[in-house]
């Protein structure tokens, strides 16, 4: 069964705006989206302003790209779960997909921001490799497995 309207709506507004803000943290952190949000940043890292990391340092650039790239992954995994069909075969399809892009754009940032975890003497490539080859399987499944509707939802549909 489909969400009621105002779930739906709720979900589309709340959601909407944090796969925005994700998204910002991932790509573009010192942009404003909402009255002074950027000052969030400091509860990552204690009370001591002193703590804070400088702009382009590692810990402000993975601290940015791990939780913003989440944000985003669970707000989209939000809205394809409340927006998309409702239906098991085709909504787990649309989540995979969701999952897929995330876990890809989540190994590219990995990789294309491994110069920044360097300066921590860690290497981040194992895991930027185990998103990849997760995002491309079930990329490749849910795009290209033929997926047929149940015959109990097939009945129900009008």
């Amino acid at each position: 069964m489909s969400p009621p309207i105002h779930v739906k709506v709720v979900t589309l507004l709340i959601n909407g705006l944090f796969l925005a803000v994700g998204l910002r943290d991932t790509f573009s952190p010192d942009t404003n989206l909402l009255p002074d949000d950027a000052k969030m940043i400091p509860l990552f890292f204690g009370n001591d302003k002193s703590n804070v990391p400088l702009q382009g340092s590692y810990k402000l650039v993975v601290t940015q790209m791990f939780c913003g790239c989440m944000l985003a992954t669970v707000s989209a995994a939000k809205l394809a779960t409340i927006l998309t069909n409702p239906e098991g075969t085709f909504l787990r399809r649309n989540l995979m997909v969701v999952f897929g892009i995330f876990d890809v754009l989540f190994a590219y940032l990995m990789f294309e921001k491994r110069s920044v975890v360097d300066k921590a003497n860690a290497d981040i490539r194992p895991f930027a490799a185990m998103f990849l080859v997760e995002g491309a399987v079930f990329l490749t499944d849910a795009l290209l497995r033929d997926r047929s509707t149940k015959p109990a939802a097939r009945g129900k549909k009008k």
